[in-house]
């Protein structure tokens, strides 16, 4: 105690003498810096490392836990959003999600490096990994964009050399006009339309379609009868505002389409389609299709092919494409939770529902390390929920097609012949005798081959019927 008078004594006749200031000021500013040590210390601490928890995040990074990584470098940026190692820590974000296979995710964060941080010397090395994550996702047109803008702006770099080899890779060479990376689209919403019109509504940026041979390959005249009490309601949604676009998701509602009528059996007045709504269409179009349903014994079919997400209870939403989601609260307020869902189909009188839910289960973007889930058991005793990914996990592009790895793992399955999977001889194929041989072929196919469906609900439901 003596000790510290003193030195705050020797402070104060020092400055004096030196004729620094008035001695009522002094004295003030040497109280208020010393009159707390601990929170002084803790203050002072919290300011000179703030890059404490970049650190810990690169260190777990480099030992490749990248979960523990994606949270401790979330929360450096989230605390200190200007500072100095803001650029990395995203893109370590980015590499934690390329080098678990998510990349969706990956492209998400290294597009945030590109967009927030043009200036940083991250900015060329996440162009050129976004670049890589885009072919994994069969985004080979915005890959080839991102190569084309590295070798424009860094002429002679290591990265321009590895982009030309991207791109001779992907079958083109490098343009010589300028390149540069097409801003976000932010479309005017499609109307809600029957399937027959989704074959007129073609974007331009809509690179993918069903390859000629498959359409070849599957006849109308193969097609079994339609069952006048069979109905799909099929929701694609791509083209995002504030999320990444997802380009393939065209192609899985042509699948849709093509397995209901022919193997399903469900006519084409009873197949409502519904491309890129908006949360109030996305409302609208769940009510119209209660009135188009005029069966009380009918199958209904809801297929979702889209963004999705889960609370942090593994509650899953359907994300709609105008939603800007950056907390809990936004994902409950501006999508569409499965349990919401599944109460508006129960008001529709039918003898059986299947949900096929043909979307990612991840956590939600601000917190993507895995939190504690539980399973969804809210189903009504007709209603049964097909999860196309594990609780936590994406739900990915196929390695064969462009198009989401379940629905064309289904749509092959049912062309290569149903009949040898009836075991218990009811003329229908049923969902639980087809899911053996779909976790095969899913597994196989898809771009992480670890996809894995569950199902629940009544597995009994009858799927296909057999003529």
């Amino acid at each position: 105690m003596f000790n510290r008078i003193y030195f705050i004594l020797l402070i104060i006749i020092f400055m004096v003498t030196a004729g620094c200031t008035r001695r009522g000021d002094v004295l003030d500013n040497v109280v208020e810096q010393f009159s707390s040590p601990v929170w002084s210390y803790k203050k002072n601490k919290k300011e000179a490392y703030p890059e404490e928890k970049f650190q810990k995040g690169l260190k777990a990074f480099k030992n490749k836990k990248y979960r523990k990584a994606q949270l401790l470098l979330g929360q450096y940026v989230s605390a200190h959003p200007g500072g100095k190692f803001v650029p990395e820590a995203l893109f370590l974000q980015g590499e934690c999600f390329f080098l678990q296979g998510i990349n969706i995710q990956a492209v998400r964060y290294y597009r945030k490096v590109m967009e927030q941080h043009p200036r940083s010397s991250k900015y060329v090395q996440a162009a050129l990994k976004q670049g890589y994550a885009n072919i994994k996702i069969g985004r080979k047109k915005k890959a080839r964009e991102l190569f084309n803008l590295i070798i424009a702006k860094f002429p002679g770099s290591v990265y321009a050399q590895k982009a030309q080899a991207a791109l001779s890779e992907t079958g083109n060479t490098h343009k010589t006009e300028q390149a540069r990376i097409r801003p976000f689209r932010h479309a005017d919403p499609k109307t809600i339309h029957r399937s027959q019109d989704i074959e007129q509504t073609q974007s331009e940026q809509k690179i993918f379609v069903i390859p000629e041979k498959e359409v070849k390959n599957q006849k109308t005249e193969n097609c079994i009868d339609f069952y006048p009490n069979r109905y799909l309601m099929a929701i694609g949604a791509s083209e995002y505002k504030n999320m990444s676009e997802l380009t393939y998701i065209e192609n899985d509602i042509k699948y849709i389409k093509q397995l209901a009528r022919c193997y399903i059996g469900v006519p084409e007045e009873n197949i409502y389609i519904q491309m890129d709504p908006t949360y109030m269409e996305l409302k609208r179009s769940i009510d119209n299709f209660k009135e188009l349903v005029e069966h009380n014994d009918a199958l209904i079919i809801f297929y979702y092919s889209g963004h999705g997400l889960q609370d942090t209870k593994g509650n899953p939403y359907i994300v709609p494409i105008d939603a800007r989601i950056k907390s809990e609260r936004n994902l409950k307020e501006n999508a569409f939770s499965l349990n919401f869902l599944l109460q508006e189909l129960a008001g529709i009188p039918s003898k059986s529902q299947i949900i096929f839910w043909d979307a990612c289960r991840t956590n939600m973007p601000w917190k993507p390390v895995t939190v504690v889930t539980t399973k969804m058991h809210h189903t009504n005793s007709n209603q049964t929920v097909v999860f196309t990914s594990q609780a936590a996990e994406t739900s990915n592009i196929s390695k064969q097609t462009d198009a989401s790895a379940f629905i064309f793992s289904l749509f092959k399955i049912a062309q290569s012949g149903l009949a040898n999977l009836d075991k218990n001889e009811s003329g229908y194929v049923e969902i639980d005798e087809i899911e053996p041989i779909l976790k095969i072929r899913l597994r196989n196919i898809s771009a992480d081959n670890s996809q894995q469906i569950e199902i629940v609900g009544n597995p009994k439901v009858k799927l296909f019927p057999l003529d």
